[in-house]
């Protein structure tokens, strides 16, 4: 499911990104590719502490066994320009990449159909621009082992992976 929800980002952004640009799920540490891109890094994944308290449910067809409730997850992802430097206006390519991506996710807050991979369902991706201060982009940057540059956090929220775990329902006391 997490791949499928990075798969759905990456179709969403190469499909009404203006001009066309190429979207990679890599490392920013990776500079193999030179090429101008907008990237996205999954970096954190953490539970949905509001989502993970759902209760058992009767598995459909089965009402004598109970499912237990998918896990809630949220996932973050750092959004990074990469251009060629221009020698009289420096990164101005990359800003533009990184305006022009911020406004397909700003547009589209719940990754539309067209853009979803299969397996997922409309209204399950929510995109949110997550608030992250210069010292944690630092932080993370620094873990990378690379210097800061232009990025963005996202928040995705909530990605379901269903659990394969079941039980019988316990009998009812009839005494």
């Amino acid at each position: 499911m997490i791949g499928l929800v990075s798969e759905s980002l990456k179709n969403l952004l190469e499909g009404q990104m203006t001009p066309a640009t190429k979207v990679t799920l890599l490392s920013p540490a990776d500079a193999s590719s030179q090429q101008k891109r907008i990237n996205l890094f999954l970096y954190r994944v953490v539970p949905n502490a509001h989502l993970n308290n759902r209760d058992l449910q009767p598995k459909p067809g089965a009402l004598n066994q109970l499912v237990f409730p998918p896990l809630a997850l949220n996932l973050f992802y750092l959004m990074t320009p990469f251009a060629q430097l221009d020698p009289d206006a420096g990164q101005v390519t990359g800003h533009a990449l990184m305006g022009e991506a911020m406004r397909v996710l700003y547009e589209n807050p719940i990754v539309p159909q067209a853009a979803l991979e299969p397996g997922l369902k409309q209204g399950q991706v929510k995109v949110t621009l997550h608030a992250a201060d210069t010292e944690e982009l630092t932080k993370l940057w620094t873990s990378l082992e690379k210097e800061l540059r232009l990025s963005a956090v996202y928040e995705v929220a909530f990605v379901d992976i269903p659990a394969k775990r079941e039980r019988p329902v316990p009998r009812r006391v009839v005494k």
